[in-house]
């Protein structure tokens, strides 16, 4: 027999958010219940044998989070990097979707959907009033190049990571159309060894025609990225509830299966480029129908 007592706790608002990079995972569960996410904790790990490994490596943080808790992690929330998402359809790549959908599957996790990490970092930066930045995501394997001008996105291209990561992205910003004036403020994010490259950059002389003065270096705290992160799933999903015909999409989200009833019919999500134009939080199928309840697409 069991004592009751000992059972892990359900909450209907608590999500589990997974940050995937190409090195390793960040997860984070925070609780949606006053409208306000508060991360109530988080884990990391690198990923012990790349993609291989990595039912392995999110099962662990699952385990220490929930027992570091006592709370069981089911509605989960993926957070991907672009490199991951296809430009034209917005719907994960393979073999990223089969990962995704197989972490669903083996660990009896619901799938809410998932987010860009850029797109929410976009409507970040928009809050704090940084409307002009040149943004880098640091993977271990490729760098993100995004140019943010006047609030928009105005130029973004990832290049593959070498060992001078100064050269690697003014080879970037060398391809930038003639005339544009580059912001003199570089902001990283994204893996573990954000603080290697800003040190890099720090030390790196720029081209005369790249900046016109040297530029500012900052680090995104990984705290504060997760912090925008789940916050940008709560808005989104709030301003879903709020959609007086939930077979319609609103101007930021489609609805949240697991807050709302969806309509018969798939839906999904269009991206664009200006955050509150278009939606940036995705649901699409990620498991099988046979398995587990679907995240319909269009």
């Amino acid at each position: 027999f069991s004592f009751p007592f000992f059972k892990k706790k359900e909450s209907q608002t608590l999500n589990f958010g997974l940050y995937i990079t190409d090195a390793s995972l960040i997860g984070f569960l925070f609780d949606t219940k006053n409208g306000t996410p508060e991360i109530v904790a988080t884990h990391s790990t690198g990923l012990s044998s790349g993609f291989d490994k990595i039912l392995e490596d999110t099962d662990n943080i699952i385990s220490e989070i929930e027992l570091k808790t006592s709370l069981q992690i089911v509605k989960t929330i993926f957070f991907l990097h672009s490199w991951m998402i296809d430009e034209q359809s917005y719907e994960i790549k393979e073999p990223y979707k089969q990962i995704v959908k197989q972490l669903a599957k083996d660990l009896e996790l619901q799938p809410m959907g998932y987010i860009d990490v850029q797109e929410a970092l976009h409507e970040y930066l928009q809050k704090i009033s940084i409307l002009n930045t040149v943004a880098i995501e640091v993977n271990k394997t490729k760098l993100g190049v995004f140019v943010y001008k006047g609030g928009k996105k105005v130029y973004h291209q990832y290049t593959a990571r070498t060992d001078l990561v100064g050269e690697d992205i003014q080879s970037v910003l060398e391809t930038i159309p003639g005339g544009t004036v580059l912001p003199t403020k570089i902001l990283i994010f994204g893996d573990t060894d954000s603080a290697k490259v800003s040190s890099e950059l720090a030390t790196y002389e720029w081209g005369a025609k790249i900046f016109t003065q040297h530029p500012t270096i900052e680090i995104l705290k990984q705290q504060d990225l997760n912090q925008a992160l789940a916050t940008t799933f709560t808005e989104e999903v709030i301003s879903q509830i709020k959609v007086p015909n939930p077979s319609v999409p609103s101007s930021s989200v489609k609805q949240d299966a697991g807050l709302v009833d969806p309509p018969p019919e798939t839906f999904g999500f269009v991206m664009g480029e200006d955050i509150g134009d278009v939606p940036m939080y995705h649901q699409e199928i990620i498991e099988d129908s046979s398995e587990v309840a679907q995240i319909p697409e269009e």
